[in-house]
């Protein structure tokens, strides 16, 4: 990530909404509700330094509070906020951004503190270098003189982020990027006050320092010019908004009051129970209940299932495991017997076709539930498309059959690889390598989060060992979710670090509208995102470690993915080119087993109040995050209304 946007618990995303109002009664204008809470048990708000964090959790609620240059409606469309307007140059490697006035800056008790100006997003950035951002891979290869500046070579002033007064601000880029307008979401490129955040104890240029109090978890460490101020920040508990009466645009802001409560997942029925009785304002069905079939009956006429999103959630395997504190595992043999086995192409391509992801997902949803779920690709197939209009999902099955000879269909929906029956073919071509079976693989899942995550963790166990006929064994390892999230999502501390064969936690969201933000990712030359998870981080590394990493990704395959992802990226003139090569680096991918997806973030059914498409839609960045221009009814959301609304939007969408 670069962010990690996508790396959250992609079990424990499901979001129940509650209308409600101060005095207990839900207040209204017309036919709608001005507030409303949500059941949420994935994790807190733990950082609002907007522009270092990087997970998902913190995302989520900073861009509801603080103003990017642009954002996202309803449709996709990137539309301006603080910036009026934007232009590039002709190669797309100077932007300018014209910044509207008026806008902002308010304390959290509402009182007016400044004006948003361009100086503002020059501070941000470098305050980003200061706190030494989680995001700053994102863009300090992109920057001119970014990099330079972070490691000390070059003063700031000779950076490509300028002021040109207070409403003009300028990015020069390294290299043409004409979608670089996508980024303009992302909170890395947020403003920063800076005579606040000096007053919060951070000098600017000078290393955040652990008694600097800016962006900490207290709503009054920052300030805000989004639609909503955080009124409370309580750890396993709540986390509440109220309106922001100085924003630029509150007409636009449909919602009073927001509130996060939290739900640990031990009542699976709280949701449901909680809208029957006219306490939550939405509801997620649960095909595990014993009684489903009854809410299905009493609710038919106002399911509908949650919308498709940008994320790619699959098996992630841990090329170079040096940590076994959480194993099965009691030999020295068995461990280089499954480091041998997840080096060989044959074994990772078995595992592919015995994984039953339909019924990995329909462990808790219907089996046309966890069919929505499916995703084939590392990405997502709309993300992009060709100037004739032919989208990057076709551009990888072409190349995928170039590769392979197969015709597949990597569109969501279906489980494109899982083939029981080849997968015997598999181990026996593994055999013939040297490979020694039986293997047994530690897949880490968690204990605490509700039984869901041990029940997929036993699917995926049972139709692996099943169609390898127990020649691949599946350990499952139970630990608490927060021994999971620092093992799985780890980006520095090597003692615990990817300590398990493979995992499924973790997941990718787009950064930008570019195939790129999913290709990097698996990039050990550009220590990808995901390198810690895969046991591939170069960063930081002796010497000898760095040697033993560039042995692997040459035996396995990522040194010629990267070869292939670097020649994509140097296609910067011709868009459809650029999309084409990128193709060929996720085939790649795909056909040598070196990721198998499994799904988007999760989906499900539900019952709601919130009128259908009114909050933003992105394929990129963090608008989807945003909860501007969404609004709740008082009366439930029918089938049929649900259905007109879509039609509606997919005619605008496209």
């Amino acid at each position: 990530m670069k962010k990690l946007l996508g790396l959250s618990l992609s079990f424990l995303v499901a979001l129940t909404l509650v209308g409600c109002s101060s005095n207990g009664g839900t207040q209204t204008t017309g036919d709608l509700a001005d507030s409303y809470t949500v059941t949420y048990y994935t994790e807190n708000l733990d950082s609002m330094d907007y522009v270092a964090t990087n997970k998902a959790n913190n995302h989520m609620h900073n861009v509801n509070f603080v103003e990017g240059l642009l954002e996202n409606d309803q449709y996709g469309n990137y539309i301006g906020a603080v910036a009026e307007d934007y232009s590039a140059n002709e190669d797309s490697t100077v932007w300018t951004f014209n910044l509207r006035q008026g806008v902002k800056w308010v304390q959290a008790t509402g009182e007016e503190y400044a004006e948003v100006t361009a100086h503002d997003f020059v501070t941000g950035m470098r305050h980003a270098v200061d706190a030494n951002s989680e995001l700053l891979s994102l863009v300090d290869g992109l920057i001119v003189g970014l990099r330079d500046y972070e490691a000390g070579n070059v003063e700031w002033e000779e950076v490509g982020v300028k002021a040109l007064d207070d409403y003009t601000l300028e990015y020069t880029l390294t290299e043409p990027t004409p979608y670089f307008y996508t980024y303009a979401t992302y909170p890395i490129l947020y403003p920063i006050n800076q005579t606040f955040l000096e007053s919060k104890g951070c000098p600017v240029g000078e290393a955040k320092s652990d008694t600097c109090e800016f962006g900490t978890t207290s709503p009054d460490s920052i300030l805000y010019s989004g639609p909503f101020i955080l009124t409370a920040n309580d750890s396993k508990s709540k986390i509440a908004y109220a309106k922001n009466e100085s924003y630029w645009d509150k007409d636009n802001v449909f919602l009073n009051t927001i509130t996060y409560i939290y739900d640990d997942g031990s009542d699976k029925y709280s949701g449901i129970n909680g809208f029957k009785n006219g306490q939550y304002s939405a509801a997620g069905l649960d095909a595990s209940w014993a009684d489903y079939a009854n809410y299905v009956e009493e609710y038919a006429d106002y399911i509908t299932m949650t919308e498709s999103n940008a994320y790619s959630f699959g098996i992630q395997w841990n090329f170079n495991r040096v940590n076994y504190n959480l194993t099965a595992k009691t030999t020295q043999a068995e461990k280089d017997v499954a480091q041998d086995a997840i080096h060989n192409t044959n074994v990772r391509l078995a595992v592919q076709a015995a994984f039953d992801t339909k019924s990995y997902m329909a462990v808790n949803m219907e089996e046309e539930t966890a069919l929505a779920n499916l995703r084939n690709l590392n990405g997502v197939p709309n993300l992009v498309s060709t100037s004739d209009g032919t989208p990057y999902v076709t551009l990888v099955e072409e190349a995928y059959k170039e590769l392979t000879g197969l015709d597949v269909d990597l569109g969501d929906g279906h489980a494109a690889f899982y083939n029981p029956d080849k997968a015997m073919d598999y181990i026996n071509a593994a055999k013939e390598d040297g490979i020694e079976f039986p293997v047994r693989f530690d897949l880490l899942c968690i204990s605490d989060g509700g039984q869901g995550y041990i029940d997929r963790a036993n699917s995926l166990k049972a139709s692996v060992e099943e169609a390898t006929e127990g020649n691949i064994i599946i350990d499952i390892v139970l630990e608490p979710g927060d021994v999971v999230t620092d093992v799985a999502f780890n980006m520095t501390d090597p003692a615990t670090q990817a300590d398990y064969d493979f995992n499924t936690q973790a997941g990718w969201g787009p950064d930008y509208l570019d195939p790129s933000t999913f290709t990097d990712v698996f990039s050990v030359s550009r220590n990808g995102a995901f390198m810690p998870n895969i046991g591939m981080l170069t960063e930081g590394k002796t010497s000898a470690e760095v040697a033993k990493i560039n042995e692997i990704a040459e035996q396995i395959g990522l040194t010629e993915y990267d070869r292939l992802n670097d020649e994509a990226r140097a296609i910067v003139d011709d868009l459809d080119a650029r999309y084409e090569a990128f193709a060929k680096v996720d085939a790649y991918l795909l056909a040598n087993g070196l990721y198998l997806p499994v799904s988007m973030q999760t989906r499900g059914l539900k019952v709601t109040k919130v009128v259908p498409f009114t909050k933003p839609y992105a394929l990129g960045g963090t608008g989807q995050y945003k909860l501007k221009f969404m609004k709740v009814q008082n009366d439930m959301v029918t089938k049929a209304q649900w259905e007109e609304a879509q039609a509606a939007w997919i005619e605008k969408v496209g």
